[in-house]
């Protein structure tokens, strides 16, 4: 099995809690420069999944949201589709989040499954109608793909694949390590 065939293989076997937890990670990653972030959808010290709506956000620099919502391979097909939607419609619900539909930047989809095209459009209309932008999307195959080429250290930490000779590592992995005094590092 290729490494990219590994990591999806992988990731569709996460659990709720373990794929938001790598997905907040990958998203950290991506969105840097945030003034504020939670995990409304995760509990404190327990590793585990609660209610919240959204699973995770950011506070951005312009004062607007990120949410973001994870879900996992129980919902697929039709489920997916209807989890996603309503992912969206509580996302979008100002009762359920408290924050005005005008400062939600952005909502982020990440599942680790994957759509067709005719579902992605029927996801999309909502979000889009509501607040003029189209839901991101970080499905199995983006995810997978994002993590082999930009983020080996995600998979090394969260799916146990050493993809590479660990030579060239991210520069905040190396002071990490540098002054963990793990004195792993050439």
């Amino acid at each position: 099995m290729n490494q990219l065939s590994t990591i999806k293989e992988r990731l569709s076997n996460f659990n709720e809690t373990e794929f938001q937890e790598l997905c907040d990670c990958f998203l950290s990653l991506r969105h840097r420069g945030y003034k504020a972030y939670a995990r409304s959808g995760a509990h404190d010290i327990k590793q585990k999944t609660t209610k919240g709506t959204p699973d995770s956000f950011f506070l951005m620099p312009n004062g607007c949201y990120l949410f973001i919502e994870s879900t996992t391979t129980e919902h697929k097909g039709k489920n997916l589709l209807k989890t996603l939607q309503g992912h969206i419609s509580a996302c979008l619900d100002e009762k359920k989040t408290g924050i005005p539909i005008n400062k939600i930047q952005e909502i982020i989809l990440c599942y680790n499954s994957n759509l067709t095209a005719s579902q992605l459009e029927e996801v999309n209309k909502e979000a889009y109608e509501a607040i003029g932008e189209l839901p991101i999307h970080h499905s199995l195959n983006s995810l997978a793909t994002e993590i082999f080429f930009h983020h080996k250290n995600l998979a090394h930490d969260y799916l146990g694949l050493p993809l590479d000779t660990g030579q060239v590592i991210l520069l905040e992995k190396f002071i990490e390590e540098y002054d963990n005094g793990k004195q792993k590092l050439a």
